[in-house]
């Protein structure tokens, strides 16, 4: 085996150890990272909503609300006012009981 065969051995082989090092202590951070923002995600979605002061983005999170039913949210508070209890969402129009009963752990008012 020549000389510079040997180097070129030696300069794979730590090369592979290298990318074996790297990928050992990047990929359980990756994984982590990810998590991490699974969890603000969840959070996020799992998050408690002040009904009386949420934003559209905030309504939006809650299940069966899209932009449309967040904007009569907003529309509705505004015209009549602070809603007084959780089930007074259903006083939205395209807010019913199926809707309601899928995001009322997740809801406040405040």
């Amino acid at each position: 085996m020549s000389t510079q065969s040997a180097y070129k051995k030696i300069y794979w082989h730590k090369l592979s150890l290298s990318f074996w090092i790297c990928l050992f202590l990047l990929v359980p951070n990756a994984a982590a990272w990810s998590a991490e923002n699974n969890d603000g995600s969840q959070n996020m979605s799992n998050a408690s909503i002040n009904i009386n002061a949420a934003t559209l983005d905030q309504l939006q999170t809650l299940e069966g609300i899209g932009q449309s039913k967040a904007q009569a949210i907003i529309d509705y508070r505004e015209l009549q006012g602070q809603f007084a209890a959780i089930e007074d969402i259903q006083t939205v129009p395209g807010i019913g009981p199926s809707i309601y009963e899928k995001n009322k752990s997740r809801i406040r008012v405040q």
